[in-house]
């Protein structure tokens, strides 16, 4: 555990040491995307990906897919741009950094899995935990169903 937070952080814990919970913070990982004027594109906030429960790599993953869309399509505005502004060039170079950046966390969520098949994430107290899990067995009988 960390000094600041109640479960290890991820990003900032040793990958040979498994906890049962760690915290993430989105925006250690990556930054909110809000194209300046001459784009024809929507704020990306990374944060509303992690909303409702799930698997955090699944929602890393179609994360990221945006994330390399998004920079496709900033580029391509900023070629048809005249001119092109420094503003503009330094905002499609964030957009490319971000996807890249995507790629990063999902690496350091794989680690944080483990031997688990999911990384399920649940907001307690504004904090995003994330806890490695693995469906019940699907073989074993229970009353439930015989």
């Amino acid at each position: 555990m960390l000094d600041d937070g109640k479960y290890p952080r991820i990003g900032n814990h040793d990958c040979n040491i498994q906890s049962s919970v760690y915290e993430l913070v989105i925006y250690d990982f990556l930054k909110i995307l809000d194209p300046p004027q001459g784009f024809q594109l929507e704020k990306i906030d990374p944060q509303d990906f992690f909303v409702t429960s799930g698997d955090a790599i699944q929602k890393t993953e179609y994360l990221s897919r945006r994330l390399w869309e998004y920079a496709g399509a900033a580029r391509s505005q900023l070629k048809a741009m005249h001119p092109q502004t420094k503003v503009a060039k330094e905002f499609e170079k964030m957009c490319w950094t971000q996807a890249g950046a995507s790629l990063k966390l999902m690496n350091k969520l794989k680690s944080a899995r483990g031997s688990a098949i999911f990384l399920e994430t649940e907001w307690n107290e504004h904090v995003l935990t994330l806890r490695p899990k693995n469906p019940r067995d699907r073989g074993r009988r229970s009353k439930y169903n015989g």
